[in-house]
Order: structure tokens, then C-alpha cells, then sequence
């Protein structure tokens, strides 16, 4: 049994016991498990501490640091007041992150959930699980920790979504008194709430989480993750351990704002190690500790098998694992604009200024000033001259000029989004030509941001649906077709089936709302009456607003939410007589003509849109028979009745044959 040593007394950079694989040894030790975690913690830390620190310099470039130890004494000032850095920092660095970021983030991904087995049943599920994604994107704000991945992916060369289940989330089940035994704080009546726990998302930067050295991502089998936790909720929730739970000594971080490492008082390191299921380890390895305990470990709680992590990369390089931010690329072109700007600033302040150029004793010196005075000449001397100097030529200017343009090409700056076309493009057509061709130089940015969006959603699919309890009512947030909020109750047993979720592809409407309006419109006038006038509203994003909605509009919508919930399996819907019923009829016979339709539509639910479509007719043609003009319109309708029959028209009176009268 290997004997306990402080996580301090460790620093040696690593041992040979810390390179033994992790399954190689005594799993059942809670002392050979933690100096292993301890050992493999400070190799990987010592292993990137270079990184890790440029990784800092990257995030002090991004707040517009470069000038830290150059400080300049001003001689007018008072001494309390004469410390400041004076040297100009244009702000290059974190202009190309924003808009890379935001240029990466216009056109959120359309994640489509597709049932692994080609069946009736799991295709309503599969609409299910989509929905509940969708409730998961409101709940957790996902658009917001996308942003923020996306953004620390730029400055640090990767970041991290830490896809996990957090029992401290949900409804309120029941709260339970803290025993005395439990806490050694002053507060006798604590108590402590249980919830039903959710999925979450925690996004984390490299400072963080350390990963196993390995040859490339796919190949890493195991990483830690760092958090900071009080001590006294420590002993709380693992009282079993609280007697070895301590504040550790370098429980610090580095205080961006103040520019020095800060110290966690009352708190301590929670660190989590995550195995994921590999052929030695076949049922993955799950572990949470301190610098000083060991709380829990066990065989991996997620059923995906899988690392709970998903890693997002600036630039993957080919032979290094680690991702590289295009930083690193332009930091000293930026760095280089920005000393030849303090440059000119400086030649600029020293001969820059008008200067009186006079001949000796000419003149009173203190009669050369802004007022208005008579200045007294020596008779026989020159009259005084002002005169400036241009210590700032044309070239300096070009040259700055040619290292900004520089900057944003090898950052691949998209220079229409900064609002900076090319000389004479003007035309919009010309201008989204010009934004897709720089948009291509980052199409690997955007695979990437792709799969890494995937496979959140598939992991977070995963872990609902393995801790989601089906007697627990839990409700959906989810967006109705007019674009308004809506709660469902949520069938949870629909969440436990194979799912495969997809990156679905877009229409070949241009994404920008402004393009889209355009081209919609151009459609329109080019083909009247191609698109109707309630679907052109919706396509550019009128449709919603309640001046914009007719009959019409509102009768399509309620015909699409009928035909989805017969098809889901819904049952029927009974037509009423004041629904707009030729809207209606078109919208459900379009329905029923594809194939799939026919094919792979259960019985019942066939059965169920046949009955509908037949209440239709019905009505439509009792309405015609009373109503001449509804009647005319039927007429027009193309392939109107299919199911019911119309009734023949009634006989014409037999006229008998009248004899002449004699």
C-alpha cells in the first residue's frame, strides 16, 4: 500500500510512479489512488506551465496590456500623482477576437435529432428530444456559454464545455436539518435543500482542466478538472471525510483586474478525474478530492462512456495536442503597430510644437505668447519667425497603415463585417459575394465550432435521459410556430431511446436577415403569386407581429400544428365550422402525398388524417350547397373532394305533356 504524501512536498516534477498507467495500479487504495492523482496533477502542471503562461499573456493582450513594465515619471505632477504608463495601445488584438467570434456565432448551427430506428413511435420521440434540447438552449443559456467558449477558444487555443450532472439543480423535493456531527460552524438550525438535479453546462478555460499527454485529442482517456469549494460545504456534503478536509495553501488564482494572484480564504481545491471506458478500464473511473482527501471514486456515473468534457480549438496543429490561438500568429505585428504609433507619438512631442525662432536679445522672450500684446523689436534686428517642424513623414503613416492591413489578413479578418469594402463594391449582391469568399478562409473554424456544438447537444441528450427519473413532472420551455413560449409536460421515457443528433443544413435563402428580405422580395416580384402573402411575411420576419396576421395566416399555422400532432400520434382533431376550411384542406392533402406518408406511417395515424381531411370535405361541401359563391371556390380547388363523394344533384321535374285544347 503506497503511503500518503502532502500534494506540497510533491514538487519534483513528476516520478516514476506518476508515468504508470492509471489502471495499472491498486484501484482499490484510497491512498495509491490519491498520490497517483497528486503525482499525474503536478507532471501535467509543470508539463504546461510555459503554455499556461502564454496562455496569460494572450488574455492581457486581449484587455490591451503590452507596455507592463515601462513607466514614465512626468515632472509637472505631484509625486503621489506622477506614476502612469503613457504609451498608446491600439486595441488590435481584441477587435480581432470580437469580430471572429461574433462572425463564427451569426448562424447558430440547426441541430436536427434523428432516430437511430426507422419507426413511427421513435420518430415522435426523436421530435420529443428536439424539443427538449431546445428547453435546454433556454434554460441554461447556451447562446451566452457559446459565447463565451468561442471567445476564451481565440485568446487561450481551446476551451472547454464540461458537460455534467449537477444534483443541486431543479425543483425544491424536500429540505432535511444539518446534524450537529455534520458541521463545526455556529449555525445549529442549517438546513439543507434536496432537489431532482439537472444537466448542466460549466464552460472552462485551460487554467482549469488538465488532460492526459497524449498523441492527439481522441487518444486522451483521462483529465482533471479544477474548482474551488468552501471547506465547511465540503464537510457538508462528505462528512465521512471531514475530519481530512482542509484549506490548501495555494488555493490562488490571478486577479486579471488587479494583475496579481489573489488568495482563496476559507476554501480549498475540489478537483474531479474523469477515466473514460477503454479496454484495460472497462468501466471507466470516476474520482472527486482535494490536496489532502480523497472524497469519493468509483466506476464512471455517465453511461455515454465517454469524457464529460468537449474541447473547442482555435488552430489544431498537426504533432501537438494542445490548440494554438491565432494570437500567437499576430501578436507581434500588433506589437510592432503599436511601437511605431508611440514612435511618431514621441517624435511628435519633442520637435512637433511651433517654436519662435528670433535673433539674440531682439525681443522681450515674455512678450512671445498667445495674448494679445505689442512686442517691442530692436531696432536694426529681424522680425521673429514661427515656424514647425514636420518630424513625421509620409512613410511612417504607410507603414503603419501596411502592418494594420497585415494584422486582420493573417487573422483572417472578415473586412466587410468591419465595415470596410473594397473601393467601388456597392451593390448588396456584390458585397455577400465578397463576405462568403473571406467566410470560406474560415470554413475549418466553422467544421469545428459544428462538430463541437454536436456533440454538447448528443452529450447532454445522453445524461438527462440516464438521470431523468419517470416519475419525477418535469416541463419544457419550448418555442411555438408564432415564435411565443410555451409549456409542455415532459414524457421523459421518450428521452431513453438511440438518437443520432445532426447538423441539419440550412435552405438556400441567404443567411443574413438582410439578404434574406431581399431575395424574398425579389422572388416575389419575379413570380407573383409563387409564394402567398402570409408565407412571404413569415420568410422575412413579419409574420409574427399581430397587425401582420390574417385569417389566412392564422389558419395555416393551426392546419400545420393539427397535422403535427395527429402525426405524432395525437389522435383526431375535430374540424370546427368557423375554422377556414379550404387553408385547412390544402394544408392536410399536403400532408399525406409524400411517400413516407404511405409507407411508414403507422395505420392508425393514416387512419386519423384520412378522418380528418374527410370532416373537411364534408363540411365544405354542406357549406357549398347553401352558399353559391363558397361553391364557385370549391370549383377552382384542384383535386377537391378525394375522400367523401359529392351528392348527385337532385332529378328535374318531369314535364307532362300538355294537350291543346280543342
Amino acid at each position: 500500500m503506497a503511503e500518503y504524501a502532502p500534494f506540497d512536498e510533491l514538487d519534483s516534477g513528476g516520478t516514476a510512479e506518476s508515468k504508470k498507467p492509471f489502471f495499472a495500479i491498486d484501484l482499490s487504495s484510497d491512498d495509491a489512488v490519491l498520490n497517483w492523482f497528486k503525482m499525474e496533477m503536478l507532471y501535467l502542471r509543470n508539463l504546461n506551465e510555459t503554455r499556461r503562461q502564454k496562455i496569460k499573456n494572450n488574455y492581457l493582450r486581449y484587455k490591451n496590456f503590452q507596455y507592463l513594465s515601462s513607466v514614465y515619471y512626468p515632472r509637472d505632477v505631484l509625486e503621489s500623482q506622477r506614476k502612469y504608463t503613457p504609451q498608446m495601445v491600439l486595441p488590435l488584438i481584441s477587435d480581432a477576437v470580437d469580430e471572429k467570434t461574433a462572425r463564427l456565432l451569426e448562424y447558430k448551427p440547426a441541430i436536427a435529432v434523428i432516430p437511430v430506428h426507422d419507426e413511427a413511435a421513435d420518430k415522435v420521440d426523436a421530435k420529443v428530444a428536439k424539443r427538449f434540447l431546445d428547453h435546454l438552449d433556454y434554460v441554461q443559456k447556451l447562446d451566452q456559454k457559446f459565447h463565451q467558449i468561442v471567445k476564451n477558444s481565440k485568446i487561450a487555443g481551446e476551451s472547454f464545455a464540461w458537460i455534467r450532472w449537477n444534483p443541486d439543480l431543479g425543483e425544491v423535493l424536500a429540505e432535511t436539518k444539518v446534524l450537529e456531527q455534520q458541521s463545526s460552524n455556529e449555525n445549529k438550525d442549517q438546513k439543507m435543500s434536496i432537489r431532482q438535479g439537472d444537466v448542466e453546462l460549466v464552460r472552462k478555460t485551460p487554467f482549469w482542466v488538465y488532460y492526459e499527454n497524449a498523441e492527439s485529442w481522441d487518444k486522451v482517456n483521462y483529465c482533471f478538472i479544477v474548482e474551488y469549494d468552501y471547506v465547511e460545504a465540503l464537510k457538508l456534503d462528505y462528512p465521512d471525510k471531514a475530519g481530512v478536509i482542509r484549506e490548501d495553501s495555494d488555493a490562488k488564482y490571478f486577479n486579471f483586474d488587479k494583475m496579481e494572484e489573489m488568495t482563496m480564504a476559507g476554501m480549498c481545491k475540489k478537483i474531479h478525474f474523469y477515466h473514460k471506458k477503454t479496454k484495460y478500464l472497462p468501466e471507466g473511473f470516476e474520482a472527486c478530492f482535494t490536496t489532502s482527501a480523497l472524497l469519493k471514486k468509483g466506476p464512471l456515473s455517465y453511461a455515454h462512456g465517454d469524457l464529460p468534457i468537449e474541447r473547442l480549438c482555435d488552430i489544431e496543429n498537426d504533432e501537438e495536442l494542445p490548440g494554438q490561438s491565432f494570437i500567437d500568429k499576430v501578436k507581434n505585428v500588433a506589437s510592432q503597430i503599436n511601437n511605431s504609433l508611440n514612435m511618431v507619438v514621441k517624435m511628435m512631442m519633442l520637435t512637433g510644437n511651433a517654436k519662435w525662432f528670433v535673433e539674440g536679445g531682439a525681443v522681450d522672450d515674455q512678450s512671445l505668447n498667445n495674448d494679445i500684446s505689442i512686442v517691442k523689436i530692436k531696432p536694426g534686428s529681424k522680425a521673429p519667425v514661427l515656424a514647425q517642424a514636420n518630424p513625421v513623414g509620409q512613410n511612417s503613416w504607410e507603414f503603419i497603415d501596411k502592418l494594420q492591413t497585415w494584422f486582420y489578413q493573417f487573422a483572417k479578418s472578415n473586412s466587410v463585417v468591419r465595415g470596410e469594402p473594397p473601393p467601388g463594391v456597392t451593390a448588396a449582391v456584390a458585397l455577400q459575394y465578397l463576405s462568403e469568399s473571406e467566410s470560406r478562409r474560415s470554413a475549418s473554424e466553422v467544421q469545428a465550432f459544428n462538430q463541437f456544438v454536436r456533440n454538447v447537444y448528443d452529450k447532454m441528450l445522453k445524461t438527462a435521459a440516464q438521470y431523468y427519473k419517470a416519475d419525477e413532472p418535469r416541463t419544457l420551455m419550448i418555442m411555438g410556430k408564432d415564435n411565443r413560449w410555451e409549456l409542455q409536460p415532459l414524457q421523459v421515457e421518450a428521452l431513453a431511446k438511440p438518437y443520432a443528433v445532426m447538423i441539419q443544413n440550412t435552405s438556400g435563402l441567404a443567411d443574413s436577415k438582410a439578404m434574406r428580405t431581399q431575395q424574398v422580395i425579389d422572388l416575389n416580384a419575379a413570380f407573383p403569386g409563387a409564394f402567398p402573402q402570409e408565407q412571404v411575411l413569415e420568410m422575412i420576419g413579419l409574420g409574427q407581429g399581430e397587425k401582420f396576421q390574417d385569417v389566412g395566416a392564422n389558419a395555416a399555422r393551426a392546419a400545420e400544428e393539427e397535422n403535427e400532432k395527429i402525426m405524432d400520434g395525437g389522435g383526431q382533431i375535430e374540424p370546427q365550422e368557423y375554422e377556414d376550411m379550404i387553408t385547412h384542406w390544402r394544408i392536410h392533402t399536403k400532408a399525406i402525398q409524400p411517400v413516407g406518408f404511405k409507407e411508414k406511417a403507422a395505420p392508425e395515424i393514416q387512419e386519423a388524417m384520412k378522418d380528418h381531411i374527410l370532416a373537411h370535405e364534408v363540411m365544405m361541401i354542406d357549406r357549398a350547397i347553401k352558399n353559391p359563391a363558397y361553391k364557385e371556390a370549391l370549383m377552382t380547388l384542384q383535386g377537391f373532394p378525394i375522400f367523401a363523394e359529392i351528392p348527385a344533384p337532385p332529378p328535374l321535374p318531369i314535364e307532362m305533356p300538355v294537350e291543346p285544347v280543342q
